[in-house]
C-alpha cells in the first residue's frame, strides 16, 4: 500500500536517493507514494511532457503540498543533453509551500541531498498532482470568511509549514509572534504532541502555516477539525 507524501518526506529526508538526481527523488516517489506507474524520461523536463494515468497536471500557480514541480531545461542549462535544442535536463522538486514572493519551499535533490530548500518559480512549466496520494496533511482550508482569531499567550509562538515542532519556520516569521498578538485561524490539524502531554492540536493560520494551539489559547471552540 503507498505511503504518504509526509511520511515518504520522512523517511527520505536529508538522504541521497539513489544515483542523487533529482529524477531519483520522484522515481522512488513514484513507487512509494502513487502506484510504480511505468514511465521514460531522459531529463526532469521530459515528465511534463509525458500523458500520465496517476498524476493530473496543474498549472505554475496551482502547486499543492506534495505535488511534483517540473521545471523546463531552462533550469541547470549548464548540463545540455540536447545541445541541438539547447537545453538541458531541467529540475524536479516536491513542493510544499509557497513563500508568495515568487519562490516556493520545496523537498530537492541535487545539489546535496533530498532536504528542503527555496526555489524560484522561473522556468516552472506546472505541477503534476498524483491523483490517489495522502499527503499526510490537512485538507485544504475553508475560504476566509470562516477564520477564527486567537491570542498569542506563551512568550513566544512559533510558526511552522507543518504541524510539528522540527518542522521549519514559515519565512515571513523567523522569529516567531510575541505574546499578544493576534492569529487568524481557519481551523485546526492533529499534528505532533512535542512534550507528550497530550496537546497535538495545531491551528492552521490564514497564510497556510501552523502554529502550537497550546501557544495561543489552546482552545479549539468552534473551530473546524481540518
Amino acid at each position: 500500500m503507498p505511503i504518504s507524501i509526509k511520511q515518504f518526506i520522512d523517511n527520505q529526508r536529508n538522504r541521497t536517493i539513489a544515483w542523487g538526481q533529482c529524477l531519483a527523488a520522484f522515481w522512488l516517489a513514484n513507487t512509494d507514494t502513487v502506484k510504480g506507474e511505468p514511465y521514460s524520461a531522459v531529463g526532469a523536463c521530459d515528465l511534463w511532457t509525458l500523458n500520465w494515468d496517476s498524476y493530473d497536471k496543474a498549472p505554475t500557480n496551482g502547486g499543492i503540498y506534495g505535488s511534483w514541480g517540473i521545471w523546463s531545461g531552462s533550469y541547470g542549462a549548464y548540463v545540455n543533453y540536447d545541445p541541438a535544442a539547447g537545453r538541458g535536463y531541467g529540475h524536479v522538486a516536491l513542493f510544499l509551500s509557497d513563500n508568495g514572493n515568487g519562490t516556493g519551499q520545496f523537498m530537492s535533490q541535487n545539489p546535496g541531498p533530498f532536504q528542503e530548500v527555496t526555489l524560484s518559480y522561473d522556468g516552472l512549466l506546472g505541477f503534476l498532482r498524483g491523483q490517489d496520494i495522502v499527503t499526510g496533511q490537512p485538507t485544504p482550508a475553508p475560504p476566509a470568511d470562516s477564520l477564527a482569531s486567537r491570542t498569542v499567550t506563551n512568550a513566544v509562538a512559533w510558526v511552522r509549514t507543518a504541524p510539528d515542532a522540527t518542522a521549519p519556520l514559515a519565512p515571513e516569521y523567523p522569529e516567531g509572534l510575541a505574546q499578544g498578538a493576534t492569529l487568524a485561524v481557519r481551523g485546526f490539524v492533529t499534528g505532533q504532541d512535542p512534550y507528550g502531554t497530550g496537546d497535538n492540536a495545531w491551528y492552521l493560520t490564514r497564510s497556510g502555516y501552523f502554529v502550537w494551539a497550546n501557544a495561543a489559547e489552546n482552545t479549539l471552540e468552534g473551530l473546524p477539525h481540518l
